[in-house]
């Protein structure tokens, strides 16, 4: 499984409006879907609007209230919430529908990826050691001082090197032993490099 949420990707919109989560808006995904695209800028606002949707209890496709104004008076302080399907233009509606549907994929996704982490054993952690042959390539002026730039700085022989690697979520660890360096290769005219010496593989692996 993968480790990383679900990222919710909304056909338009900007990110700084985004409510994807159901405890925002209450359900009424349309009124989110309607106050993006007539480009509300202002999540607050919009989860403002969806909290007053909940109020009034809504219709579930509810996408404003004409008469949600405060200084609306007489019949427009009466008029109910209009409703999805009442937008005139094809276009305008199957712009808001698909925005609604990037919200249920979203949430569908998200609880399936909550869902598969409630089934994963608890981790533990294990500390392995596995014998290596490290070979590090620098340039230096002088054989001597390519040891001493690999010395620990705290004076021990072992110089420890930390490396998240997020492959496997752990930590890299290696242990160069500086004493223990053969030199393999060199344009150093004054050091002839040694071969490596043949390394075989045991037999039958």
């Amino acid at each position: 499984m993968d480790n990383q949420a679900p990222v919710f990707r909304p056909p338009f919109g900007g990110a700084e409006c985004r409510v994807s989560n159901p405890r925002d808006h209450k359900g009424y995904r349309h009124v989110v879907a309607w106050c993006i695209a007539l480009g509300a800028t202002s999540r607050d606002y919009v989860i403002g609007q969806c909290e007053k949707a909940a109020m009034d209890d809504a219709p579930v496709n509810a996408i404003y209230k004409p008469g949600g104004a405060p200084h609306a008076q007489g019949a427009d302080a009466e008029r109910e919430w209009v409703v999805c399907d009442e937008i005139a233009r094809p276009e305008n509606r199957e712009r808001v529908e698909q925005y609604v549907q990037a919200m249920v994929d979203y949430e569908e996704l998200l609880a399936e990826w909550h869902n598969a982490r409630k089934n994963i054993p608890p981790l533990n952690t294990y500390t392995l050691t596995f014998p290596a042959v490290a070979t590090i390539t620098m340039q230096a002026v002088s054989l001597q001082a390519a040891h001493v730039a690999l010395a620990p700085v705290d004076g021990q022989l072992h110089h420890e090197v930390k490396q998240v690697t997020p492959a496997f979520g752990g930590t890299m660890r290696l242990l160069l032993d500086r004493p223990a360096g053969e030199l393999v290769a060199t344009d150093d005219p004054d050091h002839k490099a040694l071969p490596a010496p043949e390394r075989r593989m045991p037999l039958g692996t």
